[in-house]
């Protein structure tokens, strides 16, 4: 019995000194635990103060709208006016926004054809004619409508004028000339460029000058009118075909010398 004591006293000194231990370390008021070198005050716990850090919203703002118009692209097209008689040219211009190549078409050739400057040409017509010039660049168009006229030599008869293909004339008649519209009305239009119409006469049987009176040469003071004087000397019979070119275009009389 008292050798099992001996053997199992380490333990029970361990035990009690646990227990000792224990009680000398129980919480004193207020927190305070008495310690080594003094006492030990263990701080309150206190709550943090309210976070008065200001975060502004963000004004970071989203890239604007593109809205250059960089991108597009526009076409105007322009011309001197809005008709042109047969034979006349005519310079069309399209401006573009941009550097481009510009495309020319008409919608009616037979009328007036253009090339790929815009310089349009009214060709030799049967009346009045219309086409529609257009001009495309980068997919974008615009178009202008061209009227045609028609134009033919007439001759004046008893005061009217008259555009009969044929006429007869006697020695000193006076063979006078002028351009008319498809309204059988005299031509007096600045638009027509009178001063580039040329007149010819041609004759197979004799010399031109030997039909006409030497101090009435053509006049071609206004452009459209010319006016021939038969000479006393001209070869009866002899047939002689006056003509008026304007460009491309050109209309002519024929006339026969009567006894």
């Amino acid at each position: 019995m008292a050798q099992s004591l001996t053997r199992h006293l380490p333990l029970a000194l361990l035990a009690a000194a646990i227990l000792s231990m224990a009680a000398c370390h129980h919480d004193e008021p207020n927190g305070n635990r008495p310690g080594q070198g003094g006492s030990h005050v263990t701080p309150s716990d206190t709550v943090p103060p309210n976070d008065t850090t200001t975060h502004p919203t963000d004004t970071i703002t989203p890239p604007p709208t593109d809205t250059t118009s960089s991108d597009t692209f526009t076409l105007t097209l322009s011309a001197p006016r809005d008709y042109g008689y047969m034979g006349q040219t005519l310079q069309f211009t399209a401006v573009t926004s941009s550097e481009a190549t510009v495309t020319w078409a008409s919608s009616n050739p037979l009328a007036a054809t253009v090339d790929n400057q815009g310089l349009v040409s009214i060709a030799n017509l049967s009346g009045d004619g219309k086409t529609i010039i257009t001009a495309t660049a980068c997919g974008v168009a615009d178009s202008l409508s061209l009227q045609c006229l028609y134009w033919a030599v007439a001759a004046l008869t008893d005061g009217a004028w008259s555009a009969a293909p044929y006429r007869q004339l006697h020695h000193g008649d006076t063979l006078s000339l002028t351009l008319v519209g498809s309204n059988a009305a005299p031509i007096d239009d600045g638009g027509f460029n009178a001063a580039s119409c040329q007149w010819s006469v041609t004759c197979r049987q004799a010399d031109a000058g030997q039909l006409f009176d030497s101090s009435e040469a053509p006049s071609q003071a206004n452009g459209w009118q010319a006016r021939y004087v038969i000479s006393p000397d001209a070869p009866t019979g002899v047939t002689f075909t006056v003509m008026a070119r304007f460009g491309q275009a050109a209309s002519a009389l024929s006339c026969v010398v009567m006894p």
